[in-house]
C-alpha cells in the first residue's frame, strides 16, 4: 500500500483486506489499536455484502 495515495477498496477485494486486517488484529497489544481495527473489520465485513460499497484508505 502507497502511504501517500488513496487506496480504494472494493467488495470483490474485501475477502483479502479482512484477511490482513485479521491478521494484524492478532497480533496487536494495544487495546486502542485493537478497538479501532476492529472497527476497520465491521465496515470491511459490511461492504462484503453491499455491491456498490467501497472502503477508501486515504493516503497523506
Amino acid at each position: 500500500m502507497d502511504p501517500y495515495t488513496t487506496l480504494v477498496l472494493t467488495p470483490q477485494e474485501m475477502e483479502q483486506f479482512i484477511a490482513e486486517v485479521g491478521s494484524e488484529l492478532a497480533r496487536e497489544e494495544d487495546p486502542e489499536v485493537a478497538e479501532l481495527l476492529k472497527d476497520v473489520l465491521r465496515l470491511a465485513r459490511k461492504c462484503t455484502h453491499q455491491p456498490r460499497a467501497e472502503v477508501r484508505l486515504e493516503g497523506d
